[in-house]
């Protein structure tokens, strides 16, 4: 699913998703060999969404100057063919998170690796 996906909301699913299967899997005592393999595609699913999301057309948004309309400027009209972060059911904190994750991919591959890592090696509590 991971290799399909092609908006922020698809890799936001497949996170989602494993997020599901790594509850799933320590739910169903399947071992932490299974809940680890959930969390590694879960960061893999964030990195995604955060390239994602750092190369998308940004919506820039409305002002309203204290009336019930929307509005802009004239200089920059409100886009409304530009999904906010809100239409796609993604959070302002998950996308910071997303585009964090894919910033120290960018910068630091050695760091990324050790996180994930990391994260899919939690003992589960």
């Amino acid at each position: 699913m991971l290799e399909l996906a092609r908006t922020p909301v698809e890799a936001k699913r497949v996170a989602d998703l494993a997020k599901a299967a790594e509850t799933t899997a320590r739910l169903q005592q399947l071992g932490e060999e299974a809940v680890s393999h959930a969390r590694a595609i879960c960061v893999d699913a964030l990195l995604l969404m955060g390239k994602m999301l750092k190369t998308a057309e940004k919506n820039t948004g409305v002002r309203l100057n204290g009336k019930d309309d929307l509005g802009g400027s004239r200089l920059e009209p409100p886009k409304s063919d530009v999904p906010t972060l809100a239409d796609q059911g993604i959070s302002g904190k998950q996308s910071m998170h997303a585009q964090a994750l894919a910033a120290v991919r960018e910068s630091d591959p050695a760091l990324f690796e050790r996180v994930r890592a990391e994260i899919a090696n939690l003992q589960s509590a």
